[in-house]
């Protein structure tokens, strides 16, 4: 979602609060809008127990030829099984591969976000 623009994103959303999933849920348009800021520039998003309260997952855009946000791709793990070698190896092969099927599909750009 975050491969959208802002107003995009809260037009998606709707109204607020947001649901409430686990303890660590993002519940409002401003934490929305600062975790997709993070997002694109870290170029992939982390779900750190936001949708269930063990569970850790990461995800990016994947583009079309014209610049299009068309699908994603995501790892999932449960949260206790993540380390930081883990994330930084999942991160690097996650963007990795959501480039190359990206430029499967045409994509020409640099970067994903």
């Amino acid at each position: 979602m975050y491969a959208h623009s802002d107003d995009k994103i809260l037009s998606l959303l709707g109204d607020e609060p947001y649901p409430v999933n686990t303890p660590l849920s993002k519940t409002t348009s401003v934490e929305i809008l600062k975790d997709a800021k993070e997002t694109r520039a870290r170029k992939y998003a982390i779900d750190d127990r936001e949708d269930g309260v063990n569970m850790y997952c990461m995800g990016t855009v994947i583009r079309d030829r014209f610049n299009n946000p068309i699908a994603s791709i995501s790892v999932a793990s449960f949260y206790d099984s993540m380390t930081e070698s883990k994330k930084q190896m999942i991160a690097v092969k996650l963007v990795e591969t959501a480039l190359e099927i990206s430029r499967k599909l045409g994509f020409s750009g640099e970067s994903l976000y």
